[in-house]
Parts: C-alpha cells; sequence; structure tokens
C-alpha cells in the first residue's frame, strides 16, 4: 500500500471500544470479527492494496468537501 494511504487511515482510526456502550460488546466482537474474516479475504485474492488505497481516497475526499463547505468572512469562519 502507498505510504500515504496507510498515514492517513491509520491517522484516523476509529477506536472500536468506543462503540461498546451504544451497541454492545457482542455486537462490536461479531462486526470486529467480520471485518477481520473480509481483511483476509481481500489479501487472498490481491485486491487489499487497491482497496486501502480507494477508502484513502475517500476519506480524503470528504475531509476535503467538508473543509470546502467552511468559508471565512471578516476572521469569522461560519459553515454552511
Amino acid at each position: 500500500m502507498l505510504p500515504e494511504a496507510a498515514h492517513l487511515l491509520k491517522e484516523d482510526a476509529l477506536d472500536e471500544i468506543t462503540f461498546i456502550d451504544h451497541y454492545g460488546k457482542d455486537a462490536v466482537e461479531r462486526d470486529l470479527h467480520e471485518v477481520e474474516r473480509l481483511e483476509k479475504q481481500f489479501q487472498h485474492d490481491g485486491s487489499d492494496t487497491a482497496s486501502k488505497v480507494f477508502e484513502a481516497i475517500v476519506h480524503q475526499h470528504v475531509e476535503l468537501s467538508q473543509l470546502a463547505r467552511t468559508k471565512c468572512r471578516n476572521h469569522t469562519c461560519i459553515t454552511i
């Protein structure tokens, strides 16, 4: 994977533990097992690198879109 994509995804990674209070420990553990299963499948079929790069591109696009919606006027930023 490209170093830039890896850095971007690691920097903004979610902490799964924060979801336990809302969804419950069992649901979070099931989701983590499913993620692990899918990641192994992607690594096996060779699509892991492309999927991680695509994920980083989408993530960056969302962040830039949110930034573009903020306009500053007279040193005061407002979100539209």
